[in-house]
């Protein structure tokens, strides 16, 4: 019953909390000239080519191990996904502002 009566006002802020997510990471993208992101339509996460990745498998798991910062190589979604990576921003703000602090000496190569 809870569910039924308070649904809207969760449905509400998690909707506020990916926009909030969206607006951080979409800014921090657009501050790297090697970097051109898809808009996301209605997802929570934002998938982006990398000028000269060759190997986004390879590129997503240095990341991880300089950075701690776990993005989805754009190829585990299929050949045409090659060049690109995959950030979730359903994060807390501070989340996704230390990650992009992380990530910015490996996108601003």
């Amino acid at each position: 019953m809870k569910a039924l009566h308070d649904g809207e006002e969760e449905i509400a802020s998690l909707l506020s909390k990916s926009r909030a997510g969206y607006e951080i990471t979409a800014e921090r993208l657009n501050a790297f000239s090697r970097v051109e992101f898809i808009e996301p339509d209605g997802a929570f996460y934002c998938f982006f080519r990398v000028d000269g990745l060759t190997d986004s498998f390879a590129a997503a798991g240095e990341i991880l191990a300089q950075t701690k910062v776990g993005l989805a190589p754009g190829v585990a979604f299929g050949p045409q996904g090659e060049g690109y990576l995959r950030l979730c921003y359903a994060q807390p703000a501070e989340v996704l502002e230390e990650a992009f602090e992380r990530l910015e000496p490996f996108l601003s190569k």
